[in-house]
């Protein structure tokens, strides 16, 4: 009987173990992609500023 909580045992372990891997991996996939995503929104507001800027340079020539 001892050797059946011995295989639960390394079994739960065994789980455990690459439950927590995986849900690391997960967490730092997430923080890559909200990285990225701030430096979309960066980029994004500036092409924005500069129209801005070219629009009004062309209303000033026309």
């Amino acid at each position: 009987m001892t050797w059946l909580s011995f295989f639960l045992g390394y079994f739960t372990g065994t789980l455990v173990t690459f439950f927590v891997i995986y849900f690391g991996y997960r967490v730092g996939e997430m923080n890559k992609a909200e990285k990225n995503w701030h430096e979309i929104t960066e980029i994004d507001k500036s092409v924005e500023k500069e129209m801005e800027q070219l629009k009004v340079l062309r209303d000033n020539k026309g």
